[in-house]
């Protein structure tokens, strides 16, 4: 309807913005009221996340202008394809444009055109992410100052296709809730790379909106909140009454999904305690050369393979890890001072041949002392009966931390795209490849695209063409399907069939 120039206002030097009607519409009544109702609509709301009218007139040569406040920044639509949006970011920019939403439906103004194009993010006080929204030219009122005349003719859907609420397409209405649909499609796209519809044209992508639900964003993109999600698919329910009732109830959810996401993880609540389990342990009593060794190798650290044993059980609750070395430090304590008190007062005094024994402080300062090598049994020895059951011979040490052969690692899958930008390079490589029938260079980059966050429904193609064109129809069939789920549109649908033909065939 018009062009947007920067002038500057010659009485003050303030450089400003510009809109004025083009000349084609200078004599077409409803155009002219549309033109004047934007700026009497735009000026009256007086957000600061909307654009600021200031003046209005007529040219010399009779058509009509506007003056708005200079703006310098960045479409939305621009930082969308950049693909560098982290989900923070988007949740942030979604609640201006709902902050601006609010303050217009609170003076009776439907903006009905809401899209990526239409909203500038500009450097404001260190915030280089603060929102404009612009372009009322087909905003509707309700409730308030009425056009003189009726701006949009029965049965005409006005808007864009990608965010235009169904009940718009269908039957050329709108209200508050047509806004938050908008609004829902447009956060969609920045959170999952993807827009919720596709189609080649208009008519198709406003008939799949009105029939059929959109892919649920988690879908799109595996590692989105179940809150954001939510969020989302209530927002753009395709049923008006099934959305959010107004503009603050979506601030208060996107508030909600932006402090869940800067909260620290909570620690998961202990377990509900229940009667610990016991465990066995096995001390050994060791002929009177075992007990001279240290009390470290009482506790199951073998000392003498040919010495007889007595299994003796204590059962104890068991601990916890971060207990067990205290528990057994006590234990080694307690038997090394019964060892110590045997050794040192009770024992037979006819034995003077034998060694004295270290005391336990000694002992288990060396707990890989060995005995020292033992005499050759005497024939009285050979002929006295075992008392017990001889142990059996202990692993050497060597052998128990012999580290097993462990499998070699598979060599890594290639990193996927990370943003929307690498997304498409890989694509452009990816059909390259194709086109001179390097199928392993192909699958790997369409591959990587599949598994990335943008675009995988194009990625998912891709390997379904190469299996096709491979001869792997099974994997092709596999790929479309779900290229298709993921919005891969006719080229998906086409394949598809054509896969399943050739399996039912073979069978």
């Amino acid at each position: 309807m018009g062009r947007v120039y920067a002038a500057e206002h010659t009485g003050i030097g303030k450089k400003v913005a510009l809109k004025i009607l083009h000349a084609v519409f200078a004599n077409t009544a409803d155009a002219v009221e549309r033109f004047r109702a934007e700026a009497r609509m735009t000026s009256q709301i007086a957000n600061a996340h909307i654009v600021d009218v200031t003046d209005s007139g007529t040219t010399a040569d009779g058509r009509l202008y506007f003056v708005m406040e200079h703006l310098a920044g960045v479409e939305l639509g621009e930082a969308m394809r950049d693909g560098n949006l982290s989900l923070e970011r988007a949740l942030r920019i979604t609640r201006q444009i709902a902050q601006a939403l609010a303050a217009a439906h609170a003076q009776g103004v439907i903006h009905r055109d809401l899209k990526p194009e239409n909203v500038l993010l500009i450097d404001r006080d260190g915030d280089r992410d603060f929102v404009k929204v612009l372009d009322f030219g087909i905003a509707l009122t309700v409730g308030g100052e009425q056009p003189r005349r009726r701006l949009t003719q029965p049965g005409l859907a006005v808007g864009t296709p990608e965010y235009m609420a169904p009940e718009q397409a269908m039957e050329a209405t709108a209200d508050e809730r047509s806004d938050i649909y908008a609004l829902g499609a447009m956060l969609y796209e920045m959170a999952t790379g993807q827009p919720a519809y596709r189609g080649d044209t208009f008519t198709k992508i406003l008939l799949e909106k009105v029939q059929h639900d959109p892919p649920r964003p988690r879908e799109r993109r595996g590692d989105l909140p179940p809150d954001v999600e939510a969020l989302i698919v209530k927002a753009m329910a395709r049923k008006p009454a099934e959305r959010h009732a107004s503009m603050a109830e979506v601030i208060a959810d996107i508030t909600a999904c932006l402090d869940a996401l800067a909260a620290p993880a909570r620690p998961q609540p202990p377990a509900a305690a229940s009667p610990p389990p016991t465990e066995t342990v096995t001390v050994t009593e060791t002929s009177r050369s075992a007990e001279r060794a240290s009390a470290a190798a009482l506790l199951l650290d073998p000392v003498d393979p040919n010495a007889a044993t007595v299994a003796m059980t204590i059962e104890r609750p068991t601990a916890r890890k971060r207990d067990v070395i205290p528990l057994v430090l006590v234990l080694a304590l307690v038997i090394g001072g019964a060892v110590a008190l045997y050794l040192l007062v009770l024992r037979p005094s006819g034995d003077a041949t034998e060694e004295p024994s270290p005391s336990p402080a000694v002992a288990s300062a060396a707990p890989e002392a060995r005995p020292a090598k033992k005499p050759a049994p005497t024939a009285t020895a050979a002929k006295t009966p075992a008392k017990a059951e001889v142990a059996a011979p202990a692993k050497p040490r060597d052998e128990e931390a012999a580290p097993k052969d462990e499998p070699k690692d598979e060599p890594k899958a290639a990193p996927a795209a990370k943003t929307l930008k690498q997304a498409r390079a890989f694509l452009a490589k990816a059909k390259t490849a194709t086109k001179k029938k390097q199928w392993d260079t192909a699958r790997e980059l369409y591959d990587r695209v599949a598994r990335g966050r943008f675009v995988t429904a194009q990625g998912h193609l891709g390997l379904a063409q190469v299996a096709m064109a491979t001869g792997d129809v099974k994997d092709a069939a596999r790929h479309a399907k779900t290229s298709v789920r993921l919005g891969g549109g006719a080229p998906a649908k086409r394949l598809l069939a054509q896969a399943n033909a050739k399996l039912k065939k073979k069978r």
